[in-house]
């Protein structure tokens, strides 16, 4: 081992049994002969690292922070302190999910329209469960092909656009149509007698 080398290795010893150390050279920090912090890992780089994983540095380590406490070191968007936001985790590290963040009303939407049942139980959340819309404005929530600004195409009477008006259950095909007359529930564009 050389002299250099054995005498670094003793003032790192000396610098740790201490508890204190000048800052390594190249540091843009003046020199403190102080205790040197204790830094700890931050995967996420939000500033706050894991309390569990510390290490004593008068230099910054590479991915580690001067603040502990990071509650998802995987999520930048959570550490103690930070803005709640509406995406079921718990960004300030207090242990709720969510608080303070506006709920909406969810409607259930079982035709898949992507319109909610205006009768229907609603539900609070950030976003939409599977299967709810937010907007409650569905005349027939079992049927994917009637809700509002739907195309009245169906010769069946039913209010497909929800605006109040359809094509009568009599009317009747286009003239140059090969198919047969539409019958009710038929699939057909009508044209009006």
């Amino acid at each position: 081992m050389s002299p250099s080398h054995y005498h670094r290795q003793t003032a790192i010893l000396l610098c740790l049994l201490t508890a204190g150390c000048p800052n390594p050279p190249g540091s843009s920090k003046p020199n403190d002969t102080g205790p040197c912090p204790t830094w700890y890992f931050d995967r996420d780089g939000d500033g706050y690292g894991q309390t569990d994983r510390a290490v004593v540095s008068c230099g910054e380590p590479m991915d580690h922070a001067l603040l502990d406490g990071d509650c998802d070191d995987d999520d930048a968007t959570s550490y103690p302190g930070a803005p709640e936001l509406c995406d079921m985790l718990d960004n300030d590290c207090d242990g709720t999910v969510d608080e303070d963040v506006e709920l909406l009303p969810w409607y259930p939407d079982s035709d898949g329209d992507g319109y909610g049942d205006p009768l229907g139980e609603p539900v609070d959340g950030c976003a939409a469960p599977e299967r709810y819309a937010g907007e409650p404005t569905d005349c027939d929530d079992d049927d994917p092909l009637v809700h509002p600004g739907a195309e009245d195409l169906l010769c069946d009477g039913l209010d497909a656009d929800v605006i109040g008006s359809s094509p009568a259950p009599a009317a009747r095909r286009t003239p140059r149509s090969p198919r047969p007359p539409p019958t009710p529930g038929s699939r057909y564009r009508c044209a009006l007698p």
